[in-house]
């Protein structure tokens, strides 16, 4: 006989897991290029290239989360329940996105050491077609955390 119950997780857990998975990362890219565009010449003459670059690739996703948890603040008791594999599969989806952002950020230093012929920037530029298509798959699954309206009226039995 096969049980063929669904696991699931509270909804709140997995959107504050979610939320630390992507936030921690978020904020040490925001630094590393804060840094780099500041006091470094990493970036020379594409400061502001480089802040609309990390605008437009991590801004959407951390204004989902965010708009989420604080609409959900005010909630005392939430027994809304989300698939434990759905979860996972959205923790991979995060992680892979945010390990590729990290990956780009770095990559200007791996080229000089492979003595390519590219400068920091092009480097961002060129990454960005690539992580655009990763944005939206990882905004489609944390969507369905982070949703409001998905959720409305799926509690536990």
């Amino acid at each position: 006989m096969t049980d063929d119950r669904i696991e699931t997780v509270p909804l709140r857990r997995a959107q504050y897991g979610l939320a630390v998975l992507w936030f921690l990362p978020a904020f040490f890219v925001f630094f590393v290029l804060m840094a780099q565009t500041l006091f470094s010449n990493v970036y020379e003459g594409h400061q502001r290239e480089v802040m609309e670059w990390y605008g437009t690739l991590v801004w959407p996703i951390s204004t989902l989360i965010v708009g989420a948890l604080v609409a959900n603040a005010g909630m005392r008791s939430d027994r809304r329940l989300v698939d434990k594999v759905l979860l996972r599969i959205a923790q991979f989806c995060c992680s892979a996105y945010i390990m590729a952002l990290v990956m780009t950020i770095f990559a200007p230093g791996l080229g000089y050491a492979l003595v390519l012929e590219k400068d920091a920037w092009s480097m961002l530029a060129e990454a960005r077609p690539w992580l655009l298509l990763l944005q939206g798959v990882v905004t489609a699954m944390l969507g369905v955390f982070f949703s409001r309206s998905f959720h409305d009226g799926q509690e536990a039995s």
